[in-house]
C-alpha cells in the first residue's frame, strides 16, 4: 500500500513537471529560437531545428503541444570556445557537455529562460549525402538515471539525408529558414505517417548502435571541458 502511494505521488509529480515544461516551451520557444538566430548571425554559422522541433515547425507551423524542449543542430566544425562565450552573452546557461570516448560525438545541453535547449553537433558526409548525429542515451538495459549516476552513456549514430539547399516555412506569426529536404528527413526520422500527430512518437531512422566497449559518452562539467583543453581534441572530420 505504501509503495503504491509513493508511486502515485511520483507519477503525479512527473506529470506536473512535464506539463510545466511543455507550457514553458510554448511561452519561451520563439524567444529561444531568436536567440539562436542572433548567435548564428554573430558567428556566421547556421543552426537548424531538428527532431521534435523540426516536426512541429513543418507539420503544425508551431511547437508540438506535448514537446518540452528545443532541439538544434549545427556542424561539428562550429564547435569552439567562441561559441560558448557567445551563447552565454545571449543568455544561454551552460553547465555540462557530453563527449564520446573517441571524441567523435558531442552534445551540448543548455537552458534559456529556464527552457531546455540542446545542440547536437553533426558530421556531414557530403560525398554520400548523409548527415551523422551521434547521441548519448541510457546504457542498454538500464535507466537514464543509472547512466547519470555512473556518468557513462551509450552512443548511437542517427543517419539522415544531407542537402545544402534551404527553404522558408511559416512558423507561428513569422517564418523559419530550414533545410529544403525537410520531408525526406522527417520520413527518415518518424516514418511515412509523420504528418499524423501521435503522443510520444519516437524517431526510427537508420541508426548504428555502438557497443559500450567500442564507444560511449561521458558528461563533463563545462568549465572542466573548457579549462582542460579537451576541445582541441574533438575530431571534426566527416565520418
Amino acid at each position: 500500500m505504501r509503495n503504491s502511494l509513493f508511486s502515485l505521488v511520483r507519477n503525479w509529480r512527473n506529470d506536473r513537471n512535464t506539463k510545466k515544461k511543455c507550457e514553458l516551451l510554448q511561452k519561451e520557444g520563439s524567444n529561444t529560437l531568436n536567440a539562436f538566430q542572433r548567435v548564428g548571425k554573430r558567428l556566421n554559422i547556421r543552426f537548424d531545428v531538428m527532431f521534435g522541433t523540426l516536426l512541429g515547425a513543418y507539420r503544425e507551423h508551431s511547437f508540438i503541444p506535448h514537446d518540452d524542449d528545443i532541439d538544434m543542430v549545427c556542424s561539428i566544425k562550429d564547435l569552439n570556445q567562441q561559441l560558448f562565450s557567445t551563447l552565454r552573452e545571449e543568455g544561454f546557461e551552460l553547465d555540462r557537455i557530453y563527449v564520446s570516448s573517441d571524441r567523435v560525438g558531442v552534445q551540448l545541453p543548455m537552458k534559456y529562460n529556464g527552457l531546455t535547449s540542446d545542440i547536437y553537433f553533426m558530421y556531414d558526409d557530403v560525398q554520400s549525402k548523409k548527415r551523422h548525429i551521434i547521441l548519448p542515451y541510457a546504457i542498454v538495459g538500464k535507466t537514464w538515471g543509472y547512466s547519470v549516476s555512473h556518468n557513462i552513456f551509450s552512443a548511437k549514430d542517427i543517419i539522415i539525408p544531407y542537402n545544402h539547399k534551404r527553404m522558408i516555412i511559416p512558423f507561428k506569426d513569422t517564418e523559419l529558414d530550414v533545410v529544403a529536404n525537410i520531408d525526406e528527413i522527417l520520413k527518415c526520422l518518424y516514418g511515412d505517417d509523420y504528418l499524423s500527430p501521435k503522443r510520444n512518437a519516437h524517431a526510427n531512422p537508420p541508426v548504428r548502435y555502438f557497443d559500450i566497449g567500442e564507444k560511449y559518452y561521458t558528461c563533463y562539467p563545462i568549465d572542466l571541458f573548457e579549462e582542460s583543453g579537451l576541445i582541441k581534441y574533438i575530431k571534426k572530420d566527416a565520418i
